[in-house]
């Protein structure tokens, strides 16, 4: 099996629960720069990423990436184990496929 590139989970999982956690926070800052620095580049940026995190589609992806990175992480991290569980493997595939169940269950409501 060839080797897979080193992905950063920790580091993906931490930005999109940083951002998840403080989006309304990043919105006010965005906010205030637009006022604050009038026809800059930097109101200009500050416009589109406080559009951006103002976005549905943006904000439904953002929740579903904070919902399932986590357990993204732990199945990726023990298909990458060097001591495979199989077993523990196929618990891990289990509830990572009911949490996206249930994140799609709740989506319908």
């Amino acid at each position: 099996m060839p080797k897979v590139a080193p992905t950063r989970w920790n580091y993906n999982i931490r930005t999109v629960s940083a951002v998840f956690e403080n989006r309304e926070s990043l919105i006010d800052c965005f906010r205030e720069l637009e006022n604050k620095c009038d026809k800059t580049i930097t109101s200009k940026e500050a416009y589109g990423l406080r559009r951006a995190l103002e976005d549905s589609d943006f904000i439904f992806f953002l929740t579903f990436f904070h919902k399932t990175l986590p357990h993204v992480a732990i199945l990726f991290n023990q298909f990458q184990s060097r001591n495979k569980d199989r077993t523990l493997q196929r618990i891990y595939s289990k509830l990572l496929k009911m949490s996206m169940e249930t994140m799609e269950i709740n989506a319908e409501k």
